[in-house]
């Protein structure tokens, strides 16, 4: 991490203690929510009449929504804050312009390959202290703001033509550096781009940009084994077209309060569900012996109550279902996740620092991921005729198939980002 981003860093790692705190606040008052209507359906049972005991079980299920959509809310802004962090955590150098053109490295970013050599002291860069908090945050909601205006591919684009104007570097070790080219790919139109576009286009974006969840309604056992399983046994829930080590779960605790949450809110709905099928007869009509010609439909008014009870109760638990057991994936290595809020602030900050006349350099596992896998393809496809005659030396016609038929496998794979 850059010495100038040491302050901010302290400062929002303090605000994200707070709001850890303040979720576990709010996870012990629903608890003590379902607790007390609990104990007081208990030693109240004789004193509370039945439909005392239905606005009981209905408010106690309307208040742990509330609370928990607090608590949903601060797991977002827990991961906006971690997501700028981390950021600041990958950013582990910065080069001043003039050194870079000193040194007559700025054509065609030949500072990518000799950046190491700098050998830049804090004092140098010129900043002290900088805080980007703010500034990203504001850029963040008025992207927001407008981004229901615009196709997920707009949004995608609007990202990677900021991402090409933008001057950085990722972090590569010693031995890859020579392989650092650039315009040596193609964007989806066909347009010649660098390494570092094609990377968010094709890797990183649609992960976070298109939406890309299995369906609720086909996957429903899926959503909930997903919901009550260990990190390690978790399956992703989202289809996308690369390895899915790219995928980064984050922060495993919202699984936990979800977990906890879900089941007091469901056992507060069973319990509503159960008392009203002992205690009322669920025959909204009755049919009397002395009707006329329409079988004599009695309407029991005094059923109305009950009936709106138990459908108030089911949407409440639907909108649980759709909104936190669906959307828990999201906040984990969706669009709500840390990483995906670190992508967001990647772009703002490099804007940032360029307009401070520095150079920032980062280093992302992903990207370095994707540098490999697109390097190995690369020189596969130059050695393709060599490499299968190699395969073909002193072997027999079934074995050279086989073996032809696993490298262009693996070729494919590399181009897929499968590997």
């Amino acid at each position: 991490m850059n010495k100038f981003s040491d302050q901010e860093y302290h400062i929002l790692k303090t605000d994200a203690a707070e709001i850890r705190a303040s979720i576990s606040r709010y996870i012990g008052y629903i608890i003590t929510v379902t607790g007390l209507s609990g104990i007081i359906k208990f030693y109240f049972d004789n004193t509370l009449s039945g439909t005392a005991t239905l606005i009981l079980f209905f408010l106690s299920l309307v208040v742990l929504t509330l609370l928990f959509e607090v608590v949903w809310y601060k797991f977002k802004s827990h991961n906006r804050l971690i997501g700028y962090i981390q950021v600041l955590m990958q950013e582990i150098d910065a080069i001043p312009y003039r050194i870079i053109k000193k040194k007559g490295h700025w054509k065609n970013k030949a500072y990518l390959k000799r950046w190491r050599n700098y050998k830049l002291s804090p004092k140098k860069k010129r900043l002290e202290d900088f805080y980007g908090w703010e500034f990203a945050m504001s850029r963040y909601n008025s992207n927001v703001l407008f981004a229901k205006e615009e196709t997920e591919q707009d949004r995608m684009d609007s990202y990677t033509d900021a991402i090409n104007k933008c001057n950085y570097v990722f972090s590569l070790p010693k031995k890859w550096m020579p392989y650092t080219e650039q315009m040596d790919c193609n964007k989806k139109d066909g347009t010649p781009c660098d390494r570092d576009v094609e990377f968010f286009e094709k890797i990183t974006l649609p992960i976070y940009f298109y939406d890309n969840a299995f369906p609720l309604r086909t996957h429903f056992y899926k959503y909930f084994k997903f919901l009550f399983s260990d990190k390690a046994e978790s399956e992703p829930l989202k289809n996308i077209d690369v390895e899915n080590r790219y995928l980064s779960y984050g922060w495993e605790y919202p699984r936990k309060i979800t977990q906890i949450a879900c089941i007091a809110a469901f056992m507060v709905y069973m319990f509503l569900i159960v008392f009203v099928i002992k205690n009322y007869d669920l025959n909204l009509f009755s049919v009397s012996a002395d009707a006329g010609l329409f079988g004599g439909l009695d309407f029991k008014l005094e059923m109305t109550f009950p009936y709106l009870a138990i459908i108030s109760a089911t949407c409440i638990i639907g909108f649980w279902i759709n909104r936190y057991v669906k959307e828990l994936i999201e906040l984990l290595y969706g669009k709500f996740s840390i990483d995906y809020y670190c992508w967001q602030f990647f772009v703002y900050r490099i804007q940032m620092l360029n307009s401070k006349k520095l150079v920032p350099v980062f280093y992302s596992r992903s990207y370095l991921r994707y540098f490999k896998c697109k390097t190995y393809s690369k020189f596969l496809e130059e050695n393709q005729n060599y490499i299968e005659d190699k395969l073909s030396e002193n072997k027999t016609e079934g074995a050279v198939e086989r073996y032809k038929s696993i490298f262009k496998t693996y070729r494919e794979k590399l181009n897929a980002h499968k590997r």
